[in-house]
């Protein structure tokens, strides 16, 4: 959040690497803390990654989301591209998925149009590809931003796509996070989805190995539920999909 005392005035003028950096990351997980983006560019501390946010938002690229019920609870600001942030990533990097359509899309992210429920999904999505990065720094992730663009995969788009490179394989992966408050109907739901486009063979059709379907939980009663889900939903559709 910008200080009413900030002594930063708003001058458009070129980003340089470091913003641009701030604008990929908020542009890939849609939604992030200063922290997160600060695990993510491997910095030891986010005070350079704070000035970049601020300068960012007095030029209207980004904006973020924090209130009253935030400070009381110890939550930090959730930051987030605005169009103009948007169209000045196309500029400068001509990426294939930053459309018209996506520029668009972004207001939905201002003010309540989105909730805190779906902003924290998002961070926690954030939060899990970092920890992940950390473990394997060869792994791959993309997001749903990033793979909207391509039409094999699957309609409900996974929270994480991850490509993994061992030796002469690689390993690749859907990966979405449940929730604790998510209902077994929605896991279940999710599962049918997963098993139907392995089944119709959109993605075999390439020539590739189908991913491991991998589930993040957010507690161990919830992995267990899941667990029991995913087994009857395998047994049930009589396919060898890993999961």
């Amino acid at each position: 959040m910008v200080s009413k005392n900030s002594n930063i005035k708003s001058k458009d003028r070129k980003l340089n690497h470091g913003q641009l950096e701030v604008l990929l990351k908020l542009y890939k997980y849609r939604f992030s803390t200063r922290q997160l983006i600060a695990s993510s560019l491997s910095k030891s501390n986010s005070t350079s990654i704070y000035s970049r946010l601020q300068i960012l938002q007095v030029n209207g690229y980004i904006a973020n989301r924090f209130d009253k019920s935030y400070k009381l609870s110890g939550k930090p600001a959730a930051y987030y591209l605005l169009p103009k942030g948007l169209r000045a990533l196309k500029q400068y990097t001509n990426r294939d998925d930053i459309t018209p359509a996506a520029i668009k899309n972004s207001y939905k992210d201002k003010d309540k149009h989105v909730s805190d429920q779906f902003i924290d999904h998002n961070l926690d999505v954030y939060a899990i590809s970092n920890r992940l990065q950390a473990l394997y720094p060869a792994i791959k992730p993309f997001t749903k931003r990033e793979l909207v663009i391509y039409n094999y995969f699957p309609k409900q788009l996974p929270d994480l796509y991850l490509s993994l490179k061992l030796g002469n394989q690689t390993k690749r992966l859907f990966l979405d996070y449940i929730e604790a408050a998510t209902p077994s109907f929605v896991i279940d739901r999710q599962l049918r989805q997963k098993i139907e486009y392995y089944q119709n063979g959109a993605w075999q059709a390439k020539g590739n190995p189908f991913p491991m379907v991998l589930y993040v939980c957010a507690n161990d009663g919830l992995e267990k539920r899941l667990q029991k889900l995913a087994n009857r939903a395998l047994y049930r559709s009589d396919t060898n999909m890993m999961i």
